[in-house]
């Protein structure tokens, strides 16, 4: 069985990439779990730790720099794309959760803008989904099965 190589971080020259030429900065992002990309206002990748590009190509989108982040981060459900475009216009930070059903997957992303960077943060969030409906279903199943009476109290006693 061949072992595919593991995802490299993706970047520009520090004369293509203005600003961001700092060696500790980069090196910094690349240990991080999370995924970390940074766009021009226009949605041009900057930059991608191997976090992001392996987030990204897993989901049927290749991240790397020079591209643009429609071309580049797949439409999931649209949200990212949108949410990208609003934190360009008003400059506030935006934190959400995003579904791809195509790669049946759970996004926390969270996108700021800082100068001219518009940075995204993602990790993939599926496994914490999947076990919080398990738990969610062990929860009703209990109360729907249950042969005694249940009843939840407040703190002030009453129910």
């Amino acid at each position: 069985m061949a072992i595919s190589p593991s995802p490299r971080a993706v970047e520009l020259s520090p004369s293509e990439a203005p600003g961001f030429d700092a060696p500790a900065c980069r090196a910094l992002l690349d240990q991080l779990a999370d995924a970390v990309a940074a766009f021009t206002r226009e949605g041009v990748c900057l930059y991608a730790n191997a976090q992001a590009a392996k987030l990204f190509a897993d989901s049927r989108g290749d991240l790397s720099a020079g591209r643009a982040i429609g071309d580049g981060v797949p439409a999931g459900d649209g949200t990212l794309q949108a949410a990208f475009r609003r934190v360009v216009h008003s400059g506030r930070a935006e934190e959400f959760e995003s579904h791809d059903p195509a790669g049946e997957r759970s996004l926390s992303q969270r996108i700021c803008l800082a100068d001219d960077t518009v940075w995204v943060i993602a990790r993939e969030i599926t496994q914490e989904r999947v076990q919080l409906r398990s738990i969610e279903e062990r929860y009703k199943s209990f109360f729907a099965n249950s042969a005694e009476g249940i009843y939840r109290f407040e703190a002030h006693q009453r129910i």
